[in-house]
């Protein structure tokens, strides 16, 4: 291999190495920056910690601590820069007995270690206080036992052997009588002291039931609040139905008679056999202006409209066909047509072929009152 060439490799790997010590050295730098400045800005504001309220202090350094990002072994290690002198070997005792521990764990030992100047601490007096008055009666039941472990757990070690036996009792005192009613039932225990099973751990797996149970509820409600909106938003996307159709009596188009059809109408069949009217595309049409018939249901049908525009009238009519002698009393012989309007050539024919029959007449006859002068 080239010399020149591992001698350039060589040299970078010696930037790179460099380079990544720069950049722990400047994390590292960053850190404790970061750290300097929030234990500078909580002594400033607050003084260092002698030892009473502890509670406050540690909620008051730990917000500081965690808007500077500075982790949580950083924090126990710097705690002890913000303690006074007084105090601070006491500090240092907790650290090296119990080793590396978590921050919650460390703010739990100051907490005990300081418990007797701590104004916000909880106390047997007002533990019991708070149980007697119920004043976690509208939490949940989970809530509630989160609250009362939360408020057991800042009692004095000495605080909490005196009452941990009564600690199931004291719970069920903190409850309303709902609940309290739910878990007498739950650990009921007919071999335990005043039938009820004490052990807490029976308790918190009551609490579990309960809560499970609750959830369930809920679950169930919601569903059927749900089916609910469903059904309402089906309701309101569905076409709106019509109302049904009452079936309403069939007129005659022609004669607006209710006791027949269009199609057995007498009087549309004559009037089309006469030429009166005639069909075009499905319409009635009027033969004399060829103009297409409205329909008139109600007031008369098409006939009256008919009978209108033509000015005559469409009612049934008689053409009498008569024959005379000049020396005998007249013969009528009688050839009634029904008819809608003036006799057409076709009723014209049939009377003279009557009156030739009768009478050998062989002239042409055209009258709408055909007569035969029979000699």
């Amino acid at each position: 291999m080239d010399p020149e060439f591992e001698d350039q490799q060589e040299r970078s790997n010696e930037l790179l190495k460099a380079f990544a010590l720069f950049m722990e050295l400047q994390q590292a730098g960053a850190k404790e920056m970061r750290s300097t400045k929030a234990l500078q800005t909580m002594v400033d504001k607050y003084d260092r910690f002698n030892g009473r309220n502890i509670t406050k202090y540690l909620r008051a350094y730990k917000c500081k601590m965690e808007l500077n990002r500075v982790l949580d072994k950083e924090m126990i290690e710097s705690f002890e820069l913000v303690v006074i002198p007084e105090i601070r070997s006491q500090v240092k005792v907790l650290c090296r007995v119990h080793g590396w521990v978590t921050w919650n764990q460390f703010e739990r030992l100051l907490k005990d270690e300081f418990f007797d100047d701590d104004e916000e601490c909880v106390t047997k007096r007002s533990f019991l206080e708070w149980v007697e008055q119920q004043l976690g009666r509208n939490l949940t039941p989970n809530d509630l036992l989160r609250e009362f472990e939360a408020r057991f757990s800042q009692l004095s070690p000495m605080e909490k052997l005196t009452i941990d036996m009564r600690k199931t009792e004291l719970f069920l005192l903190t409850a309303d009588e709902a609940l309290e009613d739910k878990l007498s039932l739950l650990l009921a225990d007919s071999n335990a002291e005043g039938g009820i099973a004490t052990e807490w751990k029976n308790l918190e797996e009551a609490i579990a039931l309960l809560t499970k149970q609750r959830l369930i509820d809920e679950l169930m409600k919601t569903m059927k609040e749900l089916k609910v909106d469903i059904a309402e938003l089906k309701r309101k996307l569905s076409p709106t139905r019509a109302p049904p159709r009452r079936d309403l009596p069939r007129l005659c188009i022609w004669c607006d008679s209710v006791d027949h059809e269009r199609r057995d109408c007498r009087e549309l069949t004559e009037a089309l056999r006469n030429k009166l009217v005639f069909f075009k595309e499905g319409k009635i049409h009027l033969t004399k202006t060829g103009a297409q018939i409205n329909t008139n249901f109600g007031k008369g049908g098409m006939r009256k409209v008919v009978e209108t525009t033509l000015g005559s009238d469409m009612g049934p009519a008689a053409y009498t066909i008569g024959l005379e002698r000049k020396d005998k009393p007249s013969v009528n012989v009688e050839a009634k047509v029904e008819l809608k309007t003036e006799p057409p050539q076709e009723v014209m024919v049939r009377g003279a072929e009557v009156i030739r029959k009768v009478t050998g007449w062989t002239n042409p006859v055209d009258t709408p009152s055909i007569q035969g002068f029979v000699p």
